[in-house]
């Protein structure tokens, strides 16, 4: 009977405990709101009274809590219009904090508009704050650009990337899609356009390629948003698609220093030698002057051993521009090459061996000057001047490159 009675009393204290502390904690929220209130009012320790609010909807008992909903939104539209005044009267002003609070209330104002608008005890959904927010919204929303370019001009690529894409997803949000931003608002392209480079920027490719449709309608920024697309599929590991697409950019692009290089080193590490000079070709008819494409059809010929033609298309670029390294480099291995031609036959007669030397004198004074202009590239210029000092017994030259290449292979190991 004891334990019977002292169970009961127990669970009657517990009971009685419960009643008693409800009202404490219903009056310190009051209080807490209230608190904020005054602050919010007075302007004052307004991000205090923010988190504050912030802190009570993390509580479950209090996250669909409209007066706390409603206090924190307060709290931040103060904050949003403090910034705004300093900005307008030219004072000194946090512009990342206020931004934020910018982005802040389109996420909270967003999330209690789904509050707002559950359905009452008979069904109907009838949102008493919408149509208020859903005006400061379409007000501040020219600040979610603003921040997007605010942060791409710091670096701040992934942040930047942030408020593009909510201005941009603003088309899709409930309570703004009565203003239809992607029929009416013309920065709409813009801002998609600049998503997908922040985006390809911070490393988000598969974000970028959602942006490719809205951002293709920009045909001023088509060349770049192409690269764009580019890079994303190359970094995706996405071949078919990266390859297409610097077709499509070449078609459209042809002298974009971008697609047309990166072709052709597709086009030569597949050993797709015909389609390279093919791109090539097509290339010097919309620029016949263009180094680049000379250079490159210079070379696709010197691997072909079309070496008169090859040599042709360098004197012409050194016509206009002897500071290209690549064209001494050509020219010294159309004289190499063709002299290690007469050398690899085993029985040569005297004037061929003459010729040979001859062709190595040819290529000695262009090797040297591409290795003057390029002595990181040792490993493109030291076989061919080893072999041509030892061939011309030019002992002291050799000396210096067989030592040179002894250190490379040691340090390359």
């Amino acid at each position: 009977m004891i334990e019977k009675y002292t169970y009961y009393t127990f669970l009657a204290i517990l009971t009685t405990a419960a009643m008693f502390f409800a009202p404490i904690e219903v009056q310190a929220q009051k209080k807490q709101i209230a608190q904020a209130k005054e602050k919010i009012k007075a302007k004052k320790d307004v991000a205090q009274a923010e988190n504050s609010m912030r802190v009570l909807l993390a509580d479950s008992a209090y996250a669909t809590n409209e007066k706390v909903w409603l206090t924190m939104i307060a709290a931040e539209n103060t904050i949003y219009d403090m910034g705004n005044e300093n900005l307008y009267l030219k004072q000194q002003i946090d512009t990342t904090a206020w931004l934020q609070a910018t982005m802040r209330l389109f996420q909270d104002m967003e999330r209690f508009d789904s509050i707002d608008a559950l359905p009452d005890k008979k069904g109907r959904v009838q949102p008493k704050h919408r149509e208020k927010h859903t005006e400061r919204l379409n007000t501040i929303r020219p600040n979610l650009y603003f921040g997007g370019t605010y942060f791409l001009a710091k670096g701040n690529y992934s942040e930047s990337l942030r408020f593009y894409n909510k201005y941009i997803d603003c088309d899709t949000i409930a309570m703004l899609r009565k203003y239809k931003y992607s029929e009416k608002d013309s920065i709409m392209i813009q801002a998609a356009y600049w998503a997908m480079y922040a985006a390809t920027k911070c490393g988000e490719y598969k974000k970028a390629l959602t942006y490719r449709e809205m951002a293709e309608r920009d045909s001023t920024h088509l060349n770049f948003i192409l690269q764009y697309i580019s890079e994303c599929y190359s970094q995706l590991k996405d071949t078919e698609n990266y390859v297409n697409t610097l077709r499509e950019g070449f078609t459209r692009y042809p002298s974009f220093p971008f697609f047309y290089p990166r072709l052709i080193e597709y086009y030569q590490n597949c050993n797709m030698n015909d389609s390279a000079m093919a791109v090539t070709d097509k290339a010097l008819k919309t620029d016949s002057t263009n180094i680049n494409f000379m250079l490159t059809k210079s070379t696709l010929l010197l691997n072909r051993g079309d070496y008169a033609e090859s040599l042709y298309y360098c004197y012409n670029i050194l016509q206009k521009d002897s500071t290209v390294a690549d064209t001494y480099y050509n020219i010294g291995l159309i004289y190499f090459n063709q002299a290690i031609e007469i050398d690899k036959v085993r029985q040569t007669s005297a004037a061929k061996k003459r010729q040979m030397e001859n062709l190595y004198r040819q290529s000695l004074p262009y090797l040297e000057k591409y290795r003057a202009m390029a002595p990181e590239k040792k490993q493109r210029w030291m076989s061919p001047l080893y072999t041509i000092y030892l061939n011309l017994n030019m002992g002291k030259e050799f000396d210096e490159i067989d030592k040179l290449i002894n250190e490379y292979r040691r340090n390359n190991k």
